[in-house]
């Protein structure tokens, strides 16, 4: 029987939305069509021309009026899709989808027979801290979509930890990855610098990435030896802006392209992923950075995230305590230890993630398991 998908995520392409892209990429291979509908709430959409064949779901900013629209509406895109391909097997992949979406899923699910599968790749609510009136009505609602996540055909997910915090079990479950769309191995690695060392950060400035941590880990270390090059904004950026006032040898660097920052990254001595134990987090996240790191001939200093793979211990230096001092400490040790040592840790970082991560694999890995469901 020939297979349809609609997939319902946060895709708008000129935006480095590279996981979206390069899966959807490879699933459109293995699928008789693939529609995409984008639940992006931004206030503009890049002039690329792929996002002509996008069905971007508008937003209004307002709240229940915004939720009960865009029900409606994704409701009614989704019928249409159905009803073309209604002698067929319908597939409709969900990317961390808000609660109106889902619960227009579940109905779209119920009334048209089609298979509905959950792809949870994060959590909003790990970044919702406050007691105010907007954030208890965003709880509420990021909740009750959580919640909605049962009532799915099937699940997939970035960390196995999701499937028993939702209560997912009882519904097939597939424990998928971020990948790679690389096609040759093109492995390359430079020694350290022997001075002023450049320790790079890539990501979203926010407290569960350990951004105070790693800011405050510089103030321990030689302005001589280190220098540490910031890449990305969010909530703490501010705070960044602060310490590099104080401190020069902290740089914001701003934010670059996914194409450039593969060049940032191989021409690093070291690159540093802080993230700080967090609830919510623990359970839903897995940095995607990480792939690009460990691809990048660069060795890296990570803090062992809920989330991370055993096989990942043999080829990445660990911080074990969460604290600027820690983490400062942890930057030195990487380079206390041998060349020799950093370069093999290198290649067995890029030997092991290009054999096992790239979206070709990870398409078809998710391809056979609708099959199944």
């Amino acid at each position: 029987m020939s297979k349809h998908c609609l997939f319902v995520g946060h895709i708008l392409y000129g935006r480095n939305n590279i996981y979206e892209e390069f899966l959807i990429e490879e699933l459109r291979k293995g699928m008789s069509s693939m529609e995409l509908v984008s639940i992006n709430k931004a206030k503009s959409v890049s002039e690329d021309p792929r996002n002509r064949d996008v069905h971007i779901l508008r937003a209004y900013r307002k709240p229940i009026f915004d939720e009960v629209i865009r029900f409606f509406a994704f409701f009614y895109a989704g019928a249409k899709w159905a009803m073309r391909h209604k002698k067929s097997d319908c597939i409709m992949i969900l990317l961390s989808a808000p609660v109106e979406v889902n619960l227009a899923a579940v109905w779209l699910r119920r009334i048209f027979h089609i298979k509905t599968v959950n792809l949870i790749i994060d959590t909003a609510l790990g970044n919702i801290r406050t007691q105010s009136l907007w954030d208890r009505y965003n709880r509420f609602c990021y909740t009750w979509s959580e919640n909605l996540t049962k009532k799915m055909t099937a699940s997939m997910a970035l960390n196995k930890r999701v499937f028993p915090y939702l209560k997912l079990e009882n519904r097939p479950c597939l424990l998928t990855r971020i990948g790679h769309n690389r096609t040759m191995p093109s492995y390359s690695y430079a020694p350290a610098r022997d001075k002023k060392k450049i320790i790079a950060y890539t990501g979203t400035l926010i407290y569960y990435d350990g951004t105070k941590e790693l800011l405050e880990a510089m103030t321990y270390l030689d302005p001589v030896e280190y220098e540490l090059h910031i890449y990305g904004k969010g909530p703490e950026e501010s705070l960044v802006c602060d310490y590099q006032e104080r401190y020069p040898h902290i740089k914001l660097m701003g934010y670059l392209p996914n194409a450039e920052m593969k060049r940032v990254m191989a021409e690093a001595d070291l690159l540093i992923n802080p993230r700080i134990d967090n609830e919510k987090t623990d359970i839903f996240g897995f940095p995607s950075k990480m792939v690009e790191y460990l691809l990048s001939g660069t060795p890296v200093l990570t803090t062992r995230f809920a989330a991370m793979p055993e096989a990942y211990r043999d080829f990445v230096y660990e911080i074990h305590q969460q604290t600027g001092k820690g983490i400062a400490e942890a930057i030195k040790s990487v380079f206390s230890d041998t060349e020799h040592n950093r370069e093999e840790k290198c290649r067995k970082a890029y030997n092991y993630i290009f054999e096992n991560n790239s979206y070709q694999r990870i398409s078809e890995e998710m391809i056979a398991f609708f099959e199944k469901i």
